[in-house]
């Protein structure tokens, strides 16, 4: 049986926080430089950009409403500006759109073939 102090879990803990913020932070950066790629195209419409819950955009990116908020960590600086509180739990239209843009959180409709007809996905 291995023995660990408690000051040895406390800084395996803290190294695991660093580490899930430093995949928040990847993550923001990659989905920055996806949408920079010129020969790629999003379309702006399947983003959704109404006043929701963050339980709600949690659900449309299919995380739970703690993972989003770790994603949400490098995001604060810029949902600050736009006067959206840490602890909010409705987030407005214009904060919804952004994080939807930086974490790539599309609405069901991107599913949808352009004729209209749903993909029969798994």
């Amino acid at each position: 049986m291995v023995n660990f102090s408690n000051r040895q879990i406390k800084d395996v803990l803290f190294r695991l926080d660093e580490l899930q913020s430093q995949i928040a932070s990847f993550r923001t950066f990659f989905s920055a430089a996806l949408r920079q790629c010129s020969n790629l195209h999003f379309d702006e419409e399947h983003y959704p950009s109404r006043p929701m819950s963050k339980s709600e955009l949690a659900g449309l990116a299919h995380v739970t409403t703690r993972t989003l908020a770790k994603w949400l960590i490098p995001l604060r600086p810029q949902l600050r500006e736009m006067g959206v509180a840490d602890q909010a739990k409705v987030l407005p239209s214009d904060a919804v759109h952004f994080i939807s843009l930086q974490l790539h959180i599309t609405t069901e409709e991107k599913d949808t073939e352009e004729n209209g007809n749903k993909l029969n996905l798994p």
